[in-house]
């Protein structure tokens, strides 16, 4: 089939199979962990990513959940410059994003990892504007909130919370 990936691209390839949707994040039930694992939601990621990373960064936005009331979290992939690809043509990203917004302080912070070995300290290094990622994915992420303060959240730099 084709635009489908299957366990056999990722074999030997050097690539972990990547959750855009943590496993961790959706143990609310048995079928969502379940579903988690299903390769729609995989991307090829680096180990030293994968593991590290990547992985302290979704331990963050759990506790972060787990602070605040609601929150929106978006995930994705980006694929600039020359594309790799590994087993039947399955794409590896340049990079990823994840956006964060907690709609009950209109609060919001993103980061933009490059896809390369990255070390838990280094994290707060790739907090950018939702406004960047908007501009790289053509996206618009926060748009069911009201102009003014759509703007004021997107354009702004957080620290890390």
């Amino acid at each position: 089939m084709a635009y489908r990936s299957n366990l056999a691209d990722y074999k030997g390839s050097g690539y972990d199979r990547g959750h855009m949707a943590p496993a961790a994040t959706v143990d609310f039930s048995k079928s969502s962990m379940q579903e988690s694992f299903l390769l729609t939601n995989m991307t090829p990621q680096l180990p030293g990513l994968n593991r590290q990373g990547w992985r302290y960064l979704e331990a963050y936005v759990r506790e972060w959940a787990e602070d605040r009331d609601d929150l929106y979290v978006v995930t994705g992939a980006l694929f600039e410059g020359e594309v790799v690809t590994i087993g039947d043509r399955v794409s590896v990203a340049s990079g990823f994003y994840k956006i964060v917004y907690d709609p009950s302080s209109s609060d919001g912070i993103a980061f933009l990892v490059p896809h390369r070995d990255i070390k838990k300290a280094e994290i707060p290094g790739f907090i950018v504007s939702i406004d960047q990622i908007e501009e790289m994915t053509g996206f618009d992420f926060i748009s069911a909130v009201p102009d003014e303060l759509e703007a004021d959240i997107e354009d702004d730099i957080e620290l890390m919370w």
